[in-house]
């Protein structure tokens, strides 16, 4: 007989594990608890914009890239060259990105210049030292202006504004993956989900929509799922790829995951009937946790003439936004994108939106795939596991879990 299991969560991370099981020619059943899959990598398209839920980047050296090529998942964006600067003190510099860009901005002197360089290598060469990032970066002594960028480009790179809680060698790792390349989806994110769905499928997974699970639990050798609607399925295994509340519930130690360190941001997608004369593709905020970025410039995420901007303010672990969250962002896009106002077509905002259920902070560190006191549940997700950041976590837990419960069900 063909061994049964259940996967519990359709995010990017319940898509792969099911896929990966049913490939391997294990009965799978996928449930969701919303009528929607792919959790905050579902896009919205309305007048022909794509609008995912703030900015999302495909880091192409990442763990999530590895999967859909693995998978099967086509992925494009358009590529081209696009103006980047850096905002500081409320005025813009060229970003340096380049020694051309570094010999002509004004975001440094020349002490700075002839020191920035030398930082690049140390990043590449860092290798894993212990401590924060904070604490590894303010070990270098570097120049004022340079920390600054230095912090700015970790920002950038983990979508989480915490350098002294990420590991140095978390941290490192992360910026080292986002200055390989990054590709703007074209389509949205929607269509990473809607591939992956497919090839689930496709691989004999069943996938079950409005079906939220309420109670996991042993019954012999079988796991016994109960529904919201009172059925109940059973599987010799069950992959949790949910959020670590929810997750914690089902294992039946609510408070297991609490100390978790999640990560938020404040964002404000803005879509435009056309590009203002004076935009900038890119901006990033040197001095302030923020970032705007045309995405449209370099993926196909408008209608013809369209402009699609996001923007964002990165906040730290405890931050609660502040009552002026939306006026600080369209003061953001009054600099990156002068003129929106007046060519608005529509507008998403996003206030604390999650960016990643847990970061790996020295203090509280991820869980691993399995529960220890639960023979055959794993867990998956972009909070588990030591691999990576953002979806790539997500990619690289629920490929582990997926083989794990693999062997698992012999």
């Amino acid at each position: 007989m063909v061994p049964h299991a259940i996967v519990i969560g359709a995010g990017l991370a319940g898509l792969i594990a099911a896929h990966d099981l049913a490939a391997a020619g294990t009965s799978v059943t996928l449930l969701e608890s919303t009528a929607h899959f792919g959790g905050r990598a579902q896009t919205k398209r309305e007048g022909g914009f794509a609008l995912n839920q703030g900015p999302h980047a495909l880091y192409l050296a990442g763990s999530f890239r590895q999967a859909l090529d693995r998978i099967g998942v086509p992925y494009a964006g358009e590529p081209r060259e696009i103006t980047r600067k850096a905002l500081r003190g409320g005025k813009l510099h060229t970003l340096p990105f380049s020694a051309a860009s570094l010999m002509r901005t004004s975001l440094f002197d020349m002490a700075d210049k002839a020191s920035f360089p030398k930082l690049m290598d140390q990043i590449r060469t860092a290798g894993t030292p212990p401590g924060s990032f904070a604490q590894w970066a303010d070990s270098l002594r570097l120049r004022p202006n340079v920390r600054e960028a230095l912090s700015a480009l970790l920002r950038l790179s983990s979508y989480a504004h915490a350098e002294q809680e990420l590991p140095a060698a978390a941290g490192l790792a992360q910026v080292r993956l986002a200055l390989t390349d990054t590709l703007y989806v074209n389509d949205g994110w929607q269509s990473l989900v809607d591939g992956l769905l497919e090839k689930a499928a496709a691989a004999g997974a069943t996938i079950r929509a409005s079906s939220p699970v309420t109670r996991l639990e042993r019954s012999g050798e079988v796991w016994a799922v109960t529904l919201a609607n009172g059925e109940t399925l059973s599987a010799e295994g069950i992959i949790l790829a949910c959020a670590p509340d929810s997750a914690a519930q089902l294992t039946g130690q609510p408070g297991r995951y609490a100390n978790l360190r999640s990560c938020r941001a404040n964002t404000l997608d803005l879509a435009l009937s056309h590009r203002p004369q004076d935009a900038h593709d890119f901006v990033l905020g040197i001095d302030k946790p923020l970032y705007a970025s045309i995405h449209s410039a370099t993926a196909r995420l408008a209608p013809p003439g369209g402009v699609l901007v996001h923007f964002a303010r990165y906040l730290a672990p405890d931050e609660a936004p502040g009552a002026d969250a939306i006026t600080e962002l369209e003061a953001l896009a009054d600099i990156a994108v002068p003129g929106w106002r007046e060519i608005i077509v529509r507008r998403q905002r996003l206030i604390a939106m999650p960016v990643v259920h847990a970061l790996p902070t020295l203090a509280v560190p991820r869980p691993d795939i399995t529960i220890p006191d639960m023979p055959g549940v794993y867990l998956a997700g972009d909070w588990v596991g030591e691999e990576g950041m953002l979806s790539d976590t997500a990619a690289a837990s629920a490929a582990n879990a997926a083989r794990n419960l693999l062997s698992y069900l012999g």
